[in-house]
């Protein structure tokens, strides 16, 4: 079951594929037990997590991401072109409004 029951879940290449392309964004240290450059950038999302996880609760993200691309399933901030796949005619808000047209 996805996050939203209301969304559809987001493909696991989708998940991969936003994740390398946040992780190509970070400037970090690399640990010495680091191999290379994407290693040393799991590190620092291992960290990242960790502290992620330490933070109280939210359950209520509804309205902060209104919208989902149909096409790849990446929540969105109400766009109506999709960053990720750069989609621009599969957007849904959860208005039921996808493009200024009411959807059913």
């Amino acid at each position: 079951m996805a996050a939203d029951p209301r969304r559809l879940q987001a493909p696991f290449r989708t998940q991969f594929l936003t994740l390398a392309y946040l992780l190509l964004q970070w400037s970090v240290p690399l640990p010495g037990r680091s191999c290379c450059w994407p290693h040393g950038a799991l590190y620092a999302l291992d960290r990242a997590r960790d502290e992620l996880s330490r933070q109280p609760c939210n359950k209520q993200h509804d309205g902060f991401l209104s919208a989902q691309c149909e096409s790849c399933g990446l929540m969105m901030q109400g766009e109506m072109c999709c960053d990720f796949c750069n989609s621009g005619d599969n957007v849904a808000s959860s208005s039921g409004i996808v493009d200024g047209r009411p959807v059913s």
